[in-house]
């Protein structure tokens, strides 16, 4: 290929290009170069081309360098330099993309010239007319044609300035521009950011309480209709809700450039109520254990449910943490537990109940299947066939009959009969009443100091200690064997191993120690218990089998106003 490089020719040919007059182009445009100098650059409204033809001997009348002065000299804006490289190694005639905008020639600029972005064309048609119509709220700008037909449509820069010029600043699409500006219609050139609104602070629940009142099903889809879920609980420490904060907003912006404050979302308070406690700023946190009680506007928990009738088909099983307050019975099958105390306005009849302190107002029928266990103190104005448990004190109002009653201190029956007939009277310190047993001679048991309750708890705790004690001999006995190994020779997880079966002692140390506690102070407990008396305001029947402090008595004859108690290994009668 011969290529003509030479210094005279490359200024011979650079001032031929500049004093020579742009040739017409595409669409009023204009070009540089012809075919028989071997290119042609090509200015117009679509932008910066080039054709570099082929030359039959291969050779090439011109350089790279010429061509970017050219392409300089008209303000090419971003052209590709590898691809005007490509176009003139190639020479195949193509016509190719340099650039997108070019900004012409300022010498050449001058009145009555046709305008693509800031170059100026000698087009011989006069400009279109247009203006912009920008919204009262200033959130749209649209670009209004005055007079279009017979004049030509100007370019996107020149538009664009104009927008300018008018203080349109803000949301103007180009690329939507560049499409629909050549149809010469009326169109939206520019839109505003609406401000976004903050968001409204909100309250997310950490209880559901629609299920209120539904039987609750197992994972097999069996309803079971004696669980209602009367209410949803809590316990003391559980977070119940939390507040998300309200925000601020994203502020717009309007096509001039001015800012829209955005409103801020609406702030609320902290919905913490009765019994519950604000904790993290934002987060509402139960201080008792109780049901969850909403109100709409404060989330409190309540610590009492009460219950207006009969637990029955109707309530389902009550399992409560709290106190809880039945106005009527509680049916055959059904129980009531609470944590708290359990008032009861009606009968048992049939059903159980558990919780601190009980009453029963209405009385026990138990038809041998209820059983009541108080862990403090029990009261009932009667109780027929059931079994009766309290960590204190039973009182009965009228009469027990064919009943276990079972009290860690006292057994109290008097009222309008005060009698205990049948059954088993068992307290750790004295039984009360004013008649034991019946002129039929029913066969009646009553055991006094003896706590029933704390030598089940004693048992229990004993076997603990010696499962403890166990461990503990059989963990010395390993690391004693263990003394004679050189563990730093062992591998680090067998040395690992051996360290934590060493610290495992103290905390088994500290486990028998309190044990061992816990069985000494039960032992002077049942100490005390060894007072025990036994206590008759009118009779005590033949037919009572009566045990104080182990010491046993079955009475062959009716004794009146009394009181007994032991005395050297002897149950002994005494004034009441």
């Amino acid at each position: 290929m011969a290529v003509l490089d030479e210094k005279d020719n490359n200024e011979a040919e650079l001032a031929t290009m500049d004093t020579a007059a742009p040739a017409a182009g595409k669409e009023g445009g204009f070009s540089e170069g012809s075919r028989e100098a071997g290119y042609i650059i090509e200015f117009d409204r679509d932008g910066v081309f080039i054709t570099v033809y082929p030359m039959e001997d291969d050779s090439v009348l011109f350089e790279m360098d010429n061509m970017q002065k050219l392409l300089d000299k008209y303000r090419a804006v971003d052209y590709s330099i590898v691809t005007l490289s490509k176009a003139i190694r190639k020479a195949e005639g193509t016509r190719i993309q340099l650039a997108e905008i070019f900004e012409g020639d300022p010498e050449a600029e001058g009145e009555g010239m046709r305008h693509f972005g800031n170059v100026a064309f000698d087009s011989g048609l006069p400009p279109a007319e247009y203006h912009f119509d920008i919204s009262k709220d200033r959130m749209t700008a649209t670009i209004k044609w005055d007079a279009v037909q017979g004049r030509q449509i100007p370019p996107v820069r020149a538009v664009v300035e104009s927008m300018h010029r008018a203080g349109i600043v803000y949301g103007i699409d180009e690329d939507h521009l560049k499409v629909t500006l050549p149809k010469g219609i009326d169109f939206i050139v520019a839109k505003g950011t609406e401000a976004v609104k903050g968001q409204d602070a909100r309250i997310e629940k950490y209880f559901d309480l629609s299920n209120k009142g539904k039987a609750m099903s197992d994972d097999h889809d069996r309803v079971d209709f004696k669980n209602l879920q009367l209410f949803v609980l809590a316990k003391a420490g559980d977070v119940i809700a939390r507040r998300i904060p309200h925000t601020l907003g994203t502020p717009g912006k309007n096509v001039l450039g001015d800012e829209i404050s955005a409103k801020s979302g609406k702030p609320r308070p902290v919905p913490s109520g009765k019994n519950t406690k604000i904790e993290n700023e934002n987060e509402v946190v139960a201080a008792i254990d109780g049901q969850i009680v909403d109100n709409g506007s404060l989330i409190s928990i309540d610590p009492r449910f009460e219950v207006s009738g009969n637990v029955g088909v109707s309530t389902g099983n009550i399992e409560f943490n709290g106190f809880v307050r039945v106005s009527g019975d509680v049916e055959m099958g059904f129980s009531v537990k609470a944590t708290g105390d359990v008032e009861i306005g009606g009968v048992v009849a049939g059903g159980n109940v558990e919780g601190n302190n009980i009453s029963i107002t209405g009385g026990v029928q138990g038809m041998s299947r209820s059983k009541v266990i108080a862990r403090g103190n029990l009261s009932a104005s009667f109780v027929e066939n059931a079994e009766l448990e309290a960590g204190g004190e039973i009182h009965i109002l009228d009469v027990s009959l064919h009943s276990t009653l079972t009290a860690g201190k006292k057994i109290i029956v008097e009222g309008k009969r005060g009698a205990i007939t049948g059954g088993l009277a068992s307290a750790g310190e004295e039984v009360k009443a004013q008649i034991i047993g019946n002129a039929a001679n029913v066969i009646t048991r009553i055991s006094v100091g003896q706590n029933p309750m704390i030598h089940r708890e004693y048992k229990k705790l004993m076997a603990e200690l010696n499962e403890a004690k166990k461990k503990m001999d059989s963990l010395k006995k390993t690391l004693k064997a263990l003394e004679k190994i050189d563990i730093m020779s062992l591998p680090e997880q067998r040395i690992e191993q051996i360290n934590k079966l060493t610290r495992s002692q103290f905390p088994l140390a500290g486990e028998i120690e309190r044990k061992t506690k816990q069985l000494m102070e039960m032992d002077e407990e049942i100490v005390k218990m060894k007072n025990g008396k036994v206590k008759v305001r009118d009779t005590i029947y033949p037919g009572v089998r009566l045990s104080i402090n182990s010491v046993l008595k079955n009475f062959q004859t009716a004794q009146s106003c009394c009181s007994l108690y032991t005395e050297d290994d002897d149950i002994k009668t005494g004034p009441y």
